[in-house]
């Protein structure tokens, strides 16, 4: 059956009648049944052929729908959706129902770095190399190379419906596809922000969120990933900040992100420079989120009872020894104090410092890193990223240290840590603690 362009049906009984009336006019004397099955075989062709072509234009459009559904939805791509007026608006705001808006999210093609090309290089960088021979490449009379680089989201919007404004703009970022615990970031100027403080190698989701004059709301997401990097942190008024996550284990396990950073002093009392500013210290409480200051400094160094993190941060005094001089009897107490606090899941994130954050601390997360299960090679390129602020770091500080710790019972360094942290008092249980807290499932 076809539907011409009135709608109308032309059916067999209708055949039959233009059959019949042919014959009657022409009178022919013929017979009438071998006439009447020629014409009604060329009809049903027709129609059938009809039936074909409508059936084919019909896929041909549903294909057409699809791909285009395909084309709007995805990311990257300008959306152009349909606003439909609230049911409670007045008949002035009616004409919204076929307007549209328009808005290009960022597109990321490939994962995006979190850190500087000297980082980078220095993260890539074979085991022969020279240090300050290789970051002399990219340093700049007064640019720092450890710093952490944001992410910037910017989008564009081209079209809004008739008489109609964007009244409030947001953008929300998380790690979780469902938004649990996101960073909300308000947009005033402009449609763009920079997003700091993110971890490496991690996927994660963002949408954005408007709030229309004629009381309409929308969101658009889209996702990225960075890059599987150190993860480095420009935190305001401090110097050479780190997370030590990300890095895999030996057995192919990885680091947590999150639970301990290391970097330099925040209250400048050794160095004046590092002092950490109101924004750094917003940063480091509602961003890093820091529960605990494990100060591997001589209590002596602050004249007074306050704290760069304020009250509601835990702070510890240690003056921690440093290389070769851990394995002093007189300094087993230092390191088995400094142990026992990191092996007590209530007390991260910590935040785990000495002046520079350079020889005192990285001696303590050599050691921790090898008790997790790092890789000699890692362990001394993680270390060696604090060349990025404090150029004289080499690995020929370690020597000693190596040396001493080598003699300890073990095959790997991995049991080497383990025997020297028993013969300071650290016990099994407390290690597997740590052990517990920082490696990934």
């Amino acid at each position: 059956m076809f539907l011409d362009s009135d709608n109308k049906k032309v059916n067999n009984n209708d055949e039959q009648k233009i059959v019949s009336d042919r014959e009657h006019r022409s009178g022919s004397s013929r017979s009438s049944g071998s006439s009447k099955s020629s014409s009604k075989t060329s009809l049903k062709r027709k129609i059938k052929k009809r039936k074909k072509l409508l059936l084919n234009f019909s896929l041909i459009l549903a294909l057409i729908i699809v791909i285009a559904l395909l084309l709007i939805l995805a990311p990257g791509r300008k959306v152009d959706l349909s606003i439909a007026a609230p049911d409670t608006a007045p008949e002035s705001q009616a004409s919204s129902l076929n307007d549209t808006i328009g808005i290009k999210l960022p597109v990321f093609d490939d994962e995006v770095y979190l850190v500087g090309d000297a980082a980078v290089a220095l993260y890539n960088a074979g085991e022969d190399i020279h240090v300050p021979d290789l970051l002399a490449k990219y340093s700049e009379e007064g640019e720092r190379l450890d710093v952490g680089v944001p992410v910037r989201l910017s989008f564009e919007i081209d079209s809004l419906p008739a008489n109609c404004s964007v009244s409030f703009a947001e953008v929300e970022v998380s790690d979780d596809a469902s938004f649990a615990n996101c960073r909300i970031f308000e947009l005033h100027d402009g449609y763009a922000v920079n997003v700091p403080h993110l971890k490496t190698g991690t996927d994660y989701h963002y949408r954005i969120n408007l709030s229309l004059s004629n009381g309409q709301e929308m969101s658009f997401q889209s996702t990225f990933k960075t890059a599987a990097t150190p993860r480095i942190l420009s935190i305001d008024g401090a110097v050479n900040v780190r997370d030590i996550g990300g890095w895999e284990t030996t057995d192919g396990r990885k680091i947590k992100q999150g639970l301990l950073y290391r970097g330099s002093e925040l209250d400048g009392a050794v160095k004046t420079n590092n002092d950490i500013s109101e924004k750094g210290q917003r940063d480091m409480l509602t961003v890093l989120g820091i529960k605990t200051d494990l100060d591997l400094r001589d209590e002596s160094v602050n004249a007074s009872d306050m704290h760069a993190l304020g009250a509601n941060v835990r702070h510890e005094y240690f003056n921690a020894p440093m290389y070769e001089e851990v394995f002093k009897p007189q300094n087993n107490e230092k390191v088995r104090r400094i142990f026992a606090q990191l092996a007590r899941e209530d007390n991260y994130p910590i935040y785990l410092h000495c002046t520079h954050g350079a020889d005192r601390t990285g001696t303590i997360c050599y050691l921790l890193e090898a008790l997790l299960g790092m890789s000699d090679e890692d362990i001394v390129r993680e270390y060696e990223l604090t060349a990025l602020y404090y150029s004289s770091i080499t690995r020929d500080l370690l020597v000693e240290f190596q040396e001493q710790l080598g003699k300890m019972n073990g095959n790997t360094t991995q049991e080497k840590v383990e025997n020297y942290l028993l013969s300071v008092g650290i016990t099994e249980q407390e290690m597997e603690d740590i052990r517990s807290i920082f490696l990934e499932e």
